[in-house]
């Protein structure tokens, strides 16, 4: 960003807040800025604030202008290029008698910015896209990943199929920026938060001052480090859309001092979901060697990512999970399986529909199948780096004509030995190319063949994710894709092979199957519970979360424990009463 001469007397406000040094708190406001986090085992520092000569530049929304003791010059654009985004939209259709979505729009056009909290299926797209209508200036819609940007595409120009588009705009006037495409200068444009965060510090003036209205789905996105560079680039009015803006981590203030606070906020729902904690008594034999190195960290303590992923070769486990999901089909709901592990998705995937090979059976290659004699031996990021640094000194010293035999004997070994080392890293990398090469090439087929069940990993387009989710009754999806964005009216249970800890993730996981539709079952929410120490722990964390849930928010939930311990063996929680239809006595 160009940093202009500016009064030092004078505070100015563009895609920040310019105050003079002079009339403020200097080192007390940077720290107020300054947010220090765990991210991967990694300390992160996040500084909210940038600094010239005269001022300190803050996020827009830190302090109230008009309280400010000093004049505040506003050198934003002042007026947008004019644009014509004619809406379809009725907005309150599906609920006539209730004005949720005509009240948040009306809090909108008042508003400056900040964020609308809707409860999922309230309508947070619906509003957003009739404020960009109502506005009719360029629009920036940032996204977190392609499974939601090719849904904002659909809502907004329909698929052809049964989804009415939202807006009258042809195709040629929604652009797009992601990845190399940078086709901006159209009436509305969605990019990803990656490719703007990527972008931020060349990002032309042109670009910034062309979008009037900045929409930024799934809002709490914005307060990571990377994504958090999209929060300052543009300015104008600025918009999250999220169900859950409050952060576990406390970093929510970093979109409420960008953007502001909460306008309009509604996270009542019409459908209460049943939910169910199933104990399945399985444990993990950790006095055996190959469980303890799937499951576990380098210090022999339970590592969860890992874990995830030795779920997905657990054969039992798996057969557990699909027979609650025959259960499910049985009673002719539509179910979403979600879990943390690719491998688990695919495996339940082909057991589900008799493909006669597990994804995790792919055999591993051999040093020999990639034209290697040398043995594979992966590096971490950390080891190569020191490697690295070691080589140079040790080929400076042996460049040293008067070195001692001896010592160089010894470094000539050393260098051999870490050149080795880079070598096996190297085979590794062939290794595993080569296995995510026979692993495209399964899935291949195993997506070729007729089948009765989606599935919505990153590597299935998400066209092709969108359309097994109208269309299948069963989905096996990651769980980032079940919990934001997911929009399927019909779908009305949801499986999770592994639990978590996060209130917020709940929120978004029980939302997926409380929109309502006519004809849809009640609502069910499953959690797989495992003799496992974290996976109780969480599960403990989830009860909870539940029994303390705002009364102003539908809460509290009750939810039932099938099979544990301290509860009446043999129950099962598929009865006829958990297939009432809302309403039914």
């Amino acid at each position: 960003m160009k940093l202009l001469q500016r009064d030092p007397d004078k505070g100015y406000i563009d895609s920040l807040l310019w105050v003079p040094k002079k009339h403020v708190n200097v080192e007390g406001t940077k720290r107020a800025l300054t947010f220090t986090f765990l991210e991967q085992k990694n300390v992160i520092t996040l500084s909210l604030y940038r600094e010239a000569e005269h001022h300190l530049l803050l996020p827009r929304e830190f302090w109230e202008v008009k309280e400010l003791p000093f004049p505040v010059v506003d050198t934003r654009p002042r007026s947008y290029e004019r644009v014509a985004i004619p809406s379809n939209i009725v907005l309150d259709a599906l609920n006539p008698k209730e004005t949720t979505q005509r009240d948040a729009l009306a809090a909108l056009l008042k508003a400056r910015g900040g964020i609308l909290q809707l409860a999922c299926g309230k309508g947070k797209t619906v509003v957003a896209l009739e404020l960009a209508s109502r506005m009719s200036v360029p629009t920036l819609i940032i996204v977190d990943n392609t499974h939601l940007l090719g849904q904002w595409r659909r809502e907004i120009l329909g698929d052809g199929v049964k989804k009415r588009p939202l807006l009258g705009l042809s195709p040629e006037n929604v652009g797009l920026i992601q990845g190399d495409v940078f086709d901006w200068r159209k009436p509305i444009v969605i990019a990803t938060y990656q490719t703007l965060a990527n972008l931020a510090a060349t990002m032309s003036e042109e670009v910034r001052r062309w979008f009037g209205l900045i929409i930024w789905d799934e809002g709490h996105h914005i307060a990571a480090p990377t994504f958090a560079r999209s929060a300052d680039l543009f300015y104008g009015y600025r918009l999250a859309l999220t169900a859950t803006p409050q952060r576990d981590d406390g970093l929510h203030v970093v979109y409420d001092f960008h953007l502001g606070k909460i306008i309009y906020k509604d996270l009542t729902q019409e459908l209460r979901p049943r939910i169910y904690f199933l104990w399945t008594g399985l444990e993990l034999d950790l006095e055996n060697a190959a469980t303890k190195q799937g499951a576990c960290d380098k210090n022999g303590e339970l590592h969860l990512s890992k874990l995830a992923t030795y779920f997905g070769q657990w054969q039992e486990r798996l057969e557990r999970i699909l027979a609650e999901v025959q259960k499910m089909v049985d009673a002719g709901r539509k179910v979403l399986v979600l879990s943390n592990s690719v491998d688990e998705l695919i495996n339940l995937l082909c057991i589900w529909t008799n493909y006669g090979q597990r994804y995790t059976d792919i055999p591993i290659p051999t040093e020999v199948e990639v034209g290697e004699h040398v043995p594979a031996m992966a590096l971490t990021d950390q080891e190569i780096r020191h490697i690295k640094r070691l080589l140079p000194s040790i080929y400076a010293q042996l460049s040293d004509t008067k070195l001692n035999p001896v010592k160089r004997e010894n470094l000539t070994a050393r260098k051999q030995e870490l050149h080795h080392r880079l070598k096996m890293h190297e085979v590794s990398e062939k290794v595993e190319a080569e296995l995510r090469k026979r692993q495209r090439a399964f899935l291949v087929k195993v997506l070729e063949r007729p089948i009765d069940a989606g599935l919505m990993i990153h590597k299935v387009k998400p066209d092709v994710r969108a359309e097994m989710l109208r269309t299948k009754q069963v989905v096996f999806a990651i769980a980032k894709y079940g919990r934001e964005g997911l929009d399927e009216q019909m779908l009305d249970t949801i499986l999770a092979c592994e639990p978590f800890s996060s209130r917020n993730t709940l929120q978004q996981v029980m939302g997926r199957v409380l929109r309502d539709k006519a004809g849809k079952k009640a609502p069910i929410v499953l959690f797989m519970e495992d003799n496992i120490g974290p996976i109780i722990g969480m599960c403990q964390n989830l009860r909870r979360h539940l029994r303390e849930w705002p009364v102003e928010e539908n809460g509290p939930y009750d939810y039932e424990m099938i099979g544990h311990p301290n509860k009446k063996r043999g129950h099962s929680w598929m009865t006829s009463s958990t297939l009432r239809a809302p309403g039914q006595s």
